[in-house]
């Protein structure tokens, strides 16, 4: 007769409490990888001129006990840049016009226009985003998508380290009769 006997031993609750610990991890790794998926999304698309968008995508961890991580942007431009905006008829204001200071500092320091250039320049790229609107570039929902991606992968294995590292070998042993 052939037996062939495998032990494999665990704390469960040690196990249990190290897998929630890597999941964890897990989680915070996926919020940092969104941020930067979002970062590049934006570097991609040239949508980067200040920095100031970029540098406003922030990782928030503070419910990460409770298994919930999030990024968010706090640039007031952020919406239109991610979901467009249409022509001023479509807006929530009938006749709006985009504000001409930023407008003009983003035609001075991109273009180089200067005087009376600089005017001329800032008024036609304001009527035309009033005409036409603004195309979306969407940043922060492909980095959720990216997220979730992610995450599957990162629980997945973490689950799997857990029982590597918490676990005593399986032990084989054959026995021959």
């Amino acid at each position: 007769m052939i037996s062939v006997s495998i032990t494999h031993k665990s704390n469960s609750a040690k196990t249990i409490e190290h897998m929630a610990k890597l999941l964890k991890q897990a989680l915070a790794d996926t919020a940092f990888d969104g941020q930067a998926y979002a970062v590049k999304t934006l570097i991609a698309h040239d949508r980067v001129d200040t920095g100031f968008l970029i540098n406003s995508i922030h990782v928030d961890l503070t419910k990460i006990s409770k298994g919930e991580t999030r990024i968010y942007t706090n640039a007031p431009y952020a919406p239109p840049v991610e979901f467009g905006a249409g022509p001023s008829g479509e807006t929530k204001t009938p006749g709006w016009w985009p504000p001409e200071e930023p407008i003009e500092a983003w035609v001075a320091r991109r273009l180089g226009k200067r005087g009376k250039d600089l005017k001329q320049t800032t008024w036609a790229i304001r009527a035309a985003i009033h005409a036409r609107g603004i195309v979306p570039t969407p940043f922060m929902r492909p980095a959720a998508e990216h997220m979730r991606r992610q995450l599957a992968l990162y629980a997945r294995d973490a689950v799997g380290r857990a029982f590597r590292e918490e676990t005593t070998p399986i032990t084989v042993v054959k026995e021959m009769h």
